[in-house]
């Protein structure tokens, strides 16, 4: 299929290109609304509550590259939940005090950014860039 690209019209070969791009973008901007809105608060409320959570998730939340890597943190705890409580870092528990909305909000954002890096990659790979 992605052999086939060459031969497709100029806007859909556009479109591919653009679409991965605009989901790693959209994943970015989420996490910068939970980073400016009331999302990041009740993250540090909630490690802050959590002894085994704030020993994977740091708090130093001064800068906005701090508050960045904050959120990258605690969205790998619902990525890698599996991981960690198999390591014992963590308790299944300990994940039951986020509330759905930030959960799925976090998910979405990681999903967006992931999805987007992949197609790009694939793309990368596959396509057939220079005739774009």
């Amino acid at each position: 299929m992605i052999a086939l690209v060459s031969a497709w019209p100029a806007e859909a070969k556009l479109l591919l290109y653009l679409t991965p791009m605009i989901l790693m973008c959209g994943g970015l901007a989420l996490r910068l609304l939970m980073i400016l809105g009331r999302d990041l608060e009740d993250m540090e409320r909630i490690v802050s509550g959590n002894r085994r959570l704030a020993s994977v998730v740091r708090e130093d939340n001064s800068t906005l590259k701090s508050k960045w890597f904050f959120i990258a943190e605690f969205s790998a705890l619902l990525t890698y939940k599996r991981l960690l409580i198999w390591g014992a870092r963590i308790a299944a528990e300990d994940l039951n005090c986020i509330p759905r909305n930030l959960r799925m909000r976090l998910s979405v954002s990681t999903a967006c950014v992931h999805i987007g890096f992949f197609w790009m990659m694939v793309l990368y790979f596959f396509g057939d860039v220079s005739s774009a």
